[in-house]
């Protein structure tokens, strides 16, 4: 009985969350004009690209469940590819970190990325990983460490940092750009989007289901940050 129930809230959840995605379509490409175009034509061939990477991390570093989903870290690249930014943000170090330094390894152009998280044997983790990989290892500092510091804004900012991510979402907020798009994950998790919508309410920050583009086999899925008036 238990079980058929949690089945029933799964699939109305779903249809929910597919519902809120369709409806955010149409709000992110006035935000983001030829984002639909972009990723229809793009994310088949940046998946494949991905996926050998994917599936070595998620049975060598991680595991499927606790790294973000293939779709998402395809979006990051998509979004990346499109945008074309200079300066990345990386909040919750793993397999995002290595989807910013291939989008960096394939620029003319210098691109700043900074990988941070709360562990530094995580961070660590990470580090072995784009070693291995033949990426940039450069960059990679502690919360505690990075949160301090003045840093110039970042023209994409990933937000992942573990169960106490809604204490600091204020201060990782104020790391983006004015024009700049923040990413957050996880926003399936309703106490996390409770507190999301806190922590934006009175602000100028428009808020954006990624559902429709992010949604994995577990109901995981983002949302997407930016400024009222941005255009990007």
């Amino acid at each position: 009985m238990a079980q058929r129930l949690d089945r029933a809230v799964r699939i109305v959840r779903g249809a929910y969350w597919a519902l809120e995605g369709s409806k955010d379509l149409g709000r992110l490409e006035e935000r983001l004009p030829g984002l639909r175009a972009f990723w229809t034509a793009s994310a088949p061939l940046l998946a494949a690209e991905l996926s050998p990477v994917y599936r070595a991390y998620v049975s060598t570093v991680s595991t499927p469940r606790m790294a973000i989903s293939l779709e998402l870290a395809t979006f990051l690249l998509a979004l990346c590819k499109m945008t074309r930014p200079r300066r990345l943000l990386d909040l919750g170090s793993g397999f995002s970190s290595f989807v910013f330094r291939l989008y960096q390894a394939s620029c003319q152009d210098a691109v700043e990325v900074w990988s941070v998280d709360r562990s530094q044997r995580w961070l660590e983790q990470t580090r072995l990983f784009l070693s291995a990989q033949g990426l940039q290892t450069a960059s990679m500092e502690t919360w505690e460490a990075f949160s301090t510091r003045s840093a110039a804004p970042y023209d994409i900012v990933f937000y992942d940092l573990g169960k106490r991510r809604h204490e600091f979402l204020p201060v990782a907020l104020s790391f983006r750009s004015r024009s700049g798009l923040f990413v957050l994950d996880d926003f399936q998790i309703l106490r996390y989007r409770k507190a999301v919508r806190r922590s934006l309410r009175g602000k100028p920050y428009a808020l954006f289901s990624l559902s429709s583009y992010t949604r994995d086999r577990y109901l995981r899925f983002s949302a997407l940050v930016t400024d009222v008036k941005s255009t990007t």
